[in-house]
């Protein structure tokens, strides 16, 4: 039987990022087996688990499936999301870990207001893929308990860049609730920089392009020699997120490099102003886009 070799490509993804064109994502049997290892370390998990996903397992769902596998976790998977019927799985098959983007954990916060629940096996709450309702984290925070994960990554970094921890969640909810706008720190095997337009590290507080490198990262794009030269330079992986760290090593996301707009000579960040406007009671949500004008 044929041996797979380290640099062999074990994975293509695909992911559109902010040109809407997807691109292959090629990554290697070493990649991937760091990204899983790193994610064994930070998020132990055994097979006494049972996970629920209900999001397509192509892209964050599926870091936590090859995650679990590893560990011999019991694994369920649901066709699409219902709240209801997913409240109803966790009761009946036990469940303790799940995954979810913050739209899904508000519709449960939502439904659990609507029916008596069980959730007493859940320990662990995955979430992330989009900026979260700090409002609506603490509520979660106080309806199911210290169980909340955040994870930062992306399709071509394997998940891997930052995590907020259940410990770093409890300390922020009774210390300093701004950390919970935080995507945590950088996981074991990676390394994050901050830089402005010239390369340079930026201080802390400061707005900078978040560059990562880890054994975890792509090899490349499929056939696109051009992009890769263009997100990996001297090893480091440009992700075209803006960000900033705060005096205690905490890393935000303050918008996609892309979408900021500029008006008046200043540069106004998109979900800097969603954040404020989603703030406003008769808001569910909103969006943020830049429009051409004549000045």
């Amino acid at each position: 039987m044929p041996l797979a070799e380290e640099e062999n490509i074990a994975l293509l993804s695909y992911t559109g990022g902010t040109t809407g064109t997807p691109k292959g994502v090629m990554h290697s049997q070493k990649g991937l087996g760091a990204a899983i290892l790193s994610a064994a370390i930070e998020d132990p998990l055994d097979d006494r688990d049972r996970v629920l996903l209900s999001t397509p397992i192509v892209h964050s769902a599926g870091s936590l499936l090859w995650r679990s596998l590893v560990s011999g976790v019991h694994v369920y998977l649901m066709g699409s999301f219902d709240a209801a019927a997913f409240i109803q799985a966790i009761k009946e098959h036990e469940i303790t870990t799940t995954f979810m983007v913050p739209t899904m954990l508000y519709r449960l916060l939502d439904q659990t207001k609507k029916m008596e629940y069980d959730m007493g096996s859940m320990r662990n709450i995955f979430y992330g893929a989009s900026p979260i309702s700090q409002k609506r984290l603490k509520e979660a925070f106080e309806v199911f308990g210290p169980i909340m994960r955040q994870q930062y990554g992306m399709t071509e970094c394997n998940i891997v860049i930052t995590r907020l921890s259940k410990s770093a969640h409890v300390w922020a909810y009774h210390n300093n609730s701004e950390v919970l706008k935080s995507c945590g720190k950088p996981c074991i095997l990676t390394e994050v920089r901050l830089i402005d337009e010239d390369g340079n590290d930026v201080k802390p507080t400061e707005i900078g392009e978040i560059i990562v490198k880890s054994p975890a990262m792509m090899v490349g794009y499929y056939q696109r020699p051009d992009l890769t030269q263009e997100y990996i330079r001297d090893g480091w992986f440009y992700t075209g997120d803006i960000g900033k760290w705060d005096e205690s090593g905490y890393l935000y996301i303050v918008d996609r490099k892309k979408d900021m707009i500029i008006t008046g000579g200043m540069n106004v960040y998109s979900s800097e102003v969603e954040r404020v406007v989603n703030q406003h009671p008769s808001v569910a949500l909103s969006a943020c886009i830049g429009v051409p004008h004549p000045d």
